[in-house]
């Protein structure tokens, strides 16, 4: 693995990236930050070669593979959980604080059934957020697991695995999520 074309260009385009992926005729995976630039250079890449795979050649190119790095992956798994957890928190902020309404009204005689009507749904609001947010925050690790090198149970992990986790931990998630 290496770091081959860290330079600044003139622009980020996929005739650019081209241009720059040509000079490694060797080079068969591409990993990235899923820039559209980047995944057409490659994409117009293995075009040319694929042109080219018709004339007589030592080494017969391979069509190029292009990856996600895993920086802004995991960027993204904390930004979508701590979204949901940030929702389920200010959810419980609001029960407490109805709560608290019911609790400074019935001492002073106040009829409360309105306001304890509204901490019982805020309540049920908060508790469902908080069982959302679990359920993101277990299907992410779930993911988080079928990304790494060695499965839980000790095993080398293998595409078909991965992908099986992926799916399933993918079903369990909805929204934005």
């Amino acid at each position: 693995m290496a770091w081959v074309a860290g330079q600044r260009g003139p622009d980020r385009t996929g005739e650019s990236w081209c241009r720059v992926l040509q000079q490694w005729p060797g080079v068969v995976r591409v990993v990235s930050d899923a820039g559209t630039g980047l995944a057409r250079g490659v994409k117009l890449l293995n075009e040319a070669r694929a042109g080219a795979a018709s004339e007589p050649a030592p080494v017969p190119a391979k069509a190029a593979q292009v990856g996600l790095e895993g920086f802004h992956t995991e960027r993204e798994r904390q930004r979508v959980v701590g979204r949901q957890w940030a929702r389920a928190a200010k959810l419980l902020d609001t029960a407490a604080q109805a709560d608290q309404q019911v609790a400074h009204a019935k001492p002073r005689g106040i009829d409360v059934r309105g306001a304890a009507g509204r901490a019982r749904a805020a309540w049920g609001k908060a508790e469902r957020a908080f069982d959302e947010a679990g359920q993101v925050d277990a299907a992410v690790a779930r993911i988080r697991a079928a990304l790494t090198r060695v499965r839980p149970d000790g095993q080398r992990n293998d595409r078909a695995w991965a992908q099986a986790q992926i799916t399933a931990a993918l079903g369990a998630l909805g929204g934005e999520a």
